[in-house]
């Protein structure tokens, strides 16, 4: 069976500008963009009923729950959702998550549910619910293509991680969420393949960015820029506290 395809709606939406702030009308508004994120392969990695932390997670967290909002969406029942949430988040972090979604909110049949089959992840389903949310000012950070059939311009990829002690997919995705927090519509952002296009111009996009040795390299090093400066600013401010 072939993927379903975006709207036309959804697709004339991404064309609207995204070269700033503040320059696409009729967006909505609010004060931080949406982060939809996946657990599984993306930042945890199940074994049996243990579940292991994609390398600077903590440092992607501290970064993520300051500068957006943030909703999960997996694919897994909801029992093991949670229990891969509490992994992957301390008390104060879940408190801070607007939703949790899991495969019960992906309007399955019965069968389909109970069985291996390819799901999608609609977004739609949770712009209904979150109003304050669209196409314009929402990031789905997924480890699948596929997963984003009906949104695909809202998807930032990542690669799968394998569990891997040599990773450093989280510093690198901080770059690009860095860049992007402030531009006004998302899905032309991606559209437009702006991640990859900014640093090399004459870039395959058939190619994921994190394979392509520049791009990486670019985000990598900006990520860990900005790391390195959120230490020197929470030093900063441990300081003046004990004074």
């Amino acid at each position: 069976m072939l993927p379903p395809r975006p709207s036309l709606g959804y697709l004339s939406n991404c064309t609207k500008s995204s070269t700033g702030p503040n320059t696409t009308s009729g967006s909505k508004s609010t004060s931080k963009k949406l982060i939809i994120l996946d657990l599984n392969g993306t930042i945890i990695n199940k074994k049996s009923r243990n579940t292991s932390q994609r390398p600077y997670l903590v440092d992607f967290k501290g970064f993520l729950f300051r500068n957006f909002s943030v909703i999960v969406y997996s694919s897994a029942m909801y029992k093991n959702v949670q229990r891969y949430v509490e992994s992957a988040f301390n008390v104060e972090q879940q408190s801070k998550l607007l939703a949790v979604y899991s495969r019960e909110n992906m309007q399955m049949s019965s069968n389909d549910f109970r069985n291996k089959v390819q799901t999608y992840k609609d977004l739609e389903m949770i712009w209904r619910k979150h109003k304050e949310y669209d196409q314009s000012n929402t990031i789905l950070i997924d480890d699948s293509s596929t997963k984003a059939a009906l949104q695909p311009f809202n998807l930032l990829l990542l690669s799968t991680w394998d569990d891997s002690k040599d990773d450093s997919m989280m510093i690198a995705t901080i770059g690009i969420l860095d860049e992007i927090k402030n531009f006004e519509n998302i899905s032309n952002y991606f559209m437009k393949y702006q991640h990859i296009k900014t640093v090399d111009k004459d870039a395959d996009i058939s190619i994921p960015w994190f394979e392509n040795p520049v791009v990486y390299a670019f985000w990598l090093e900006k990520g860990r820029k900005l790391i390195h400066l959120d230490g020197i600013l929470d030093n900063i401010a441990k300081l003046s506290l004990s004074h």
